[in-house]
């Protein structure tokens, strides 16, 4: 199964939102993020945002599109 993982940037786009909204999601426990690699980069899962979106009722960006991106 390949699953699709987004950046704080690229979540914050699909959101229409600011990334710093994101990180607020991410820090309050609201948010599931993965740090990958012990390099403090933060990855999204694609599903996982998918399923906040619909249980918060928050509009998203129609025109986004999601590429693969290899963990």
């Amino acid at each position: 199964m390949n699953e699709h993982y987004l950046n704080v940037r690229e979540a914050a786009r699909y959101c229409m939102v600011s990334p710093e909204t994101v990180r607020r999601w991410i820090r309050k426990d609201e948010l599931k993020a993965y740090n990958t690699k012990g390099k403090g980069i933060i990855k999204i899962r694609l599903d996982d945002l998918k399923e906040f979106v619909s249980d918060h009722n928050i509009l998203t960006s129609e025109s986004f599109i999601v590429k693969p991106e290899p963990i």
